[in-house]
């Protein structure tokens, strides 16, 4: 499962935040940054890659929203353009029917997934549930952030969650 942010993909000089800011410290304007280079600097998809991997039969894309902003931020109607155009731009560019959703950076709430019921997702997946009485709203995911196999691997076995879980339960 793939969980795409749209706005780079579509425009490769409209970067998530964090990597707009990086990329600002090299160049004062970033229209000016060749496409192939701005997409290799972010590191993303183009949309020639989303066509492919909406073909294909082990590939699953689901959204991430348009901009990748703090949802729980979001009044009403950009957290409806977030999930409702993210989803059209991504079933858009990849052929493929987008059922499914990825809060970025874990949050949410339960006005949040409410809004993702509405746009049309069937499920969505949290970094952590918060237990907003949703549950097909709120599944966990891991966060695959970085290419160490270590990592990935810890993560997958559960174990970077064991020293949360001893703190919260100290904390009850």
């Amino acid at each position: 499962v793939f969980f795409v942010s749209t706005q780079h993909v579509l425009n490769p000089h409209n970067w998530l935040p964090y990597t707009r800011h990086c990329a600002q410290t090299q160049w004062t304007d970033l229209q000016a940054v060749p496409d192939n280079l701005a997409w290799e600097y972010f590191n993303g998809m183009t949309p020639d890659q989303l066509a492919y991997c909406g073909k294909h039969e082990l590939i699953t894309l689901g959204a991430h929203t348009v901009s990748h902003p703090f949802l729980t931020t979001c009044d009403d109607q950009s957290l409806w353009y977030e999930f409702s155009e993210a989803k059209r731009q991504l079933e858009s560019m990849s052929g493929q029917p987008i059922n499914i959703l990825a809060y970025p950076s874990g949050d949410y709430d339960g006005r949040v997934a409410e809004t993702a019921h509405n746009a049309g997702y069937q499920y969505a997946f949290a970094l952590t549930p918060r237990k907003v009485g949703l549950p097909q709203y709120e599944i966990p995911r891991v966060y695959v952030g970085d290419s160490y196999l270590f990592t990935l691997d810890v993560k997958l076995s559960g174990l970077h969650l064991q020293p949360l879980r001893k703190a919260i339960s100290a904390r009850n």
